[in-house]
């Protein structure tokens, strides 16, 4: 059995739960307690310092329980769509959508695209180079309905005018697609088309 607190220098891993939630703890060199979600695994993970207690672990589940309960909701989240797989069909929806959104979008905001590609990320929804005429669009976008895939297409070909995120970027987009906030927070729902 593991006795805490840990004086051996050595990285320990137990799971424990917050309520229902389990939440995977490292002790290990650090002097703070640090909460996060793996964005890879789903998982809730709390590194905690060598010398704390499994009491003093308790107490910082206990005070952050809402946050964990919520942490792990979207771990489940990212967990289901880890799960999928993507298909022939689903890259030709998207290439289909994004061949159309490019096309109408490019011109009406007058935006030259050399060229376009999927890539397999999770970093971002999308991505453009102005400089070099490049927008790069993430596969996941293949589960989601017409209407994210048109919004993220406008959000990159502006960035070819507009580089930020500022209040000019926000006036610009409540104008070329009023809803755009609506379809932004279709983005982290848990529905797909």
């Amino acid at each position: 059995m593991v006795e805490y607190p840990l004086s051996s220098g050595k990285s320990v891993i137990k799971t424990l739960f917050s309520g229902t939630c389990p939440v995977v703890v490292t002790w290990k060199a650090v002097k703070h307690f640090t909460l996060r979600l793996s964005h890879t695994t789903g998982q809730v993970h709390l590194s905690a310092p060598l010398q704390a207690t499994e009491a003093e672990v308790a107490e910082v589940l206990a005070a952050k329980a809402r946050w964990i309960a919520q942490a792990a909701a979207k771990g489940e989240m990212v967990m289901a769509e880890h799960s999928k797989t993507i298909e022939d069909k689903d890259v030709t929806y998207l290439e289909t959508q994004l061949s159309l959104f490019l096309s109408k979008w490019s011109k009406i905001l007058q935006v030259e695209v050399r060229r376009a590609d999927i890539k397999a990320v999770r970093s971002y929804w999308g991505k453009c180079l102005p400089h070099t005429k490049k927008v790069y669009f993430a596969m996941r976008l293949a589960f989601y309905p017409p209407e994210v895939i048109e919004y993220i297409v406008v959000h990159e070909l502006l960035h070819f005018h507009i580089h930020n995120h500022g209040a000019s970027f926000r006036q610009a987009m409540d104008r070329l697609l009023p809803d755009w906030r609506q379809r932004d927070k279709l983005l982290t729902s848990p529905s797909r088309r």
